[in-house]
C-alpha cells in the first residue's frame, strides 16, 4: 500500500482586489515620461511587481509616491 492521502483544507482569502497600472497609465497619471517611471521603479521609490515581462504598479504605490513629500511639508 501507498501513503496514505492527505486533504488539504482551501482557506479562502477575502481580498479586495488590487488595481494594478501599466508603466505608460502612471507615466500619464503624473505627466511625466514613461522612462521617469522606469527610473523610479528601479531606483525603489516607486514599488512594483513583475508579470513575467511586464512591470505592473499598484495604484496605492503611486498614491504613496505622491504623499510622501507631501507629509513631508507638513511637519
Amino acid at each position: 500500500m501507498g501513503a496514505p492521502l492527505v486533504r488539504l483544507r482551501t482557506v479562502e482569502r477575502k481580498r479586495a482586489p488590487v488595481k494594478l497600472l501599466t508603466v505608460e497609465e502612471v507615466a500619464q497619471e503624473l505627466r511625466v515620461n514613461r522612462k521617469t517611471v522606469e527610473r523610479l521603479i528601479r531606483h525603489q521609490r516607486l514599488r512594483a511587481i513583475r508579470v513575467g515581462r511586464l512591470l505592473r504598479i499598484p495604484c496605492e504605490a503611486v498614491d504613496e509616491l505622491i504623499r510622501a513629500p507631501l507629509e513631508g511639508q507638513q511637519r
